[in-house]
């Protein structure tokens, strides 16, 4: 819900509050302070002075506010200096604190496989590995607009076993965890978007394919993750994600809108691959369960079921659901009267997909919900980290 706080501190108050806190070893305050600026205005700017606050923590402070701090080390083909601000502060809300040392400029096969290359002398905790399908595919895109079935399937298979060496190789030299981006498929493919997804050596196919090889590849060599950056060009929109002008002059792989999205999205792949799962969902009831509030309309008016909008809150159950399949546990945390909430479970059990058996813990009453969330870490046995809470409210999620 970034951007929607009426009363947002000012830039400037709330800059200085965060070097406040810095300047007085404060460094919770200052992360929090950091990610209520960022929410409010994800600026370009915002983000610049985060990632300078966050490099003032150093390992100590990290580790103060519970930050996981790792040395990480970027091999790269493209230019990434610009939106390092982005991953630095996005990381840090995400739980990882990164040192980051970038790799020299299209150094990126010395680096992964040279024993003595700078990658392997820096011994990083985690290595990202940003290369663009231009520079490790380039022989497709040309078979491909030559309409060269043959050289096209070549291209793409060298291409794979080009970039699976090199990550391989790199393996030998390091332990560290390695995140491989892959490869984009381009807004506008050599033959047009009809021939190419009609034909069986289309551009886009074949990118994936290399991209599906990669992710095997990571299975394999552990501790390493393949991070879907065509996936998200794709949901952001591909004519969106990068600036063809900005990429022919500087090198510059995204469009500076899509720098805080990247951002984001990298650093979720990097706490998956780095922190322990989370244990628990904790969900509010009113008007995130259920439509509506329960005090108010009453069991029978919450909106919940088959019929707009209640199958917007029936598909957030069957969510849940199968998340707790999958072994996470459910907990509900509401402001409610607990005879309420037991009598709408029973009235509109043909509406939900779930029950109150379906959670592992219930506190439902009048506390607040920091209080209620630990009150069902105690119970559960579990800590205050291993959570994850929604609800409609940004204030009780902040």
């Amino acid at each position: 819900m970034q951007g929607s706080h009426a009363t947002a501190p000012a830039p400037r108050a709330i800059r200085s509050e965060i070097q406040s806190a810095i300047d007085g070893g404060d460094f919770r305050v200052a992360l929090t302070a950091i990610r209520t600026m960022i929410y409010s205005e994800p600026s370009p700017a915002n983000y610049a002075f985060g990632a300078n606050c966050l490099r003032q923590f150093g390992y100590q402070g990290a580790q103060q506010v519970d930050l996981c701090p790792l040395r990480t080390f970027i091999v790269r083909s493209v230019t990434v200096e610009p939106f390092l601000p982005q991953i630095l502060v996005e990381a840090a809300l995400a739980g990882v604190w990164l040192e980051i040392t970038v790799g020299g400029y299209g150094s990126f096969i010395d680096e992964l496989t040279n024993s003595k290359s700078a990658l392997h002398k820096h011994r990083p905790d985690l290595v990202l590995v940003l290369l663009d399908v231009e520079d490790v595919a380039g022989d497709l895109q040309r078979a491909c607009a030559q309409v060269s079935m043959k050289d096209a399937c070549v291209a793409a298979e060298q291409a794979a076993a080009r970039i699976v060496q090199m990550i391989t190789a790199s393996r030998q030299y390091s332990g560290a965890r390695m995140l491989v981006q892959a490869l984009i498929v381009p807004a506008h493919p050599a033959l047009g978007p009809v021939a190419d997804a009609n034909l069986v050596t289309g551009e886009a196919r074949l990118i994936r394919d290399i991209n599906c090889k990669l992710a095997e590849a990571c299975r394999t060599l552990g501790d390493s993750l393949l991070f879907d950056a065509d996936q998200l060009a794709g949901a952001y929109g591909r004519n969106r994600w990068r600036d063809e002008r900005l990429f022919s002059s500087t090198r510059l792989p995204i469009a500076i809108e899509m720098f805080g999205p990247y951002g984001r999205a990298l650093a979720r792949n990097i706490r998956a691959l780095c922190l322990p799962a989370k244990k628990v969902l904790c969900t509010d009831l009113d008007n995130t369960l259920w439509g509506g509030i329960l005090g108010e309309d009453g069991a029978a008016g919450i909106a919940t079921g088959s019929v707009f909008p209640g199958n917007c809150f029936f598909a957030y159950q069957l969510y849940l659901k199968d998340l707790s399949v999958r072994g996470v546990l459910l907990a509900i945390a509401s402001k409610n009267n607990p005879l309420d909430v037991q009598e709408a479970f029973r009235l509109r059990k043909a509406d939900m997909a779930l029950g109150l058996e379906d959670f592992a813990a219930i506190q439902i009453g009048w506390n607040d919900k920091p209080e209620s969330i630990r009150q069902i870490a105690k119970q559960l046995n579990v800590g205050i980290d291993s959570f994850v809470f929604v609800d409609d409210n940004p204030a009780e999620c902040a």
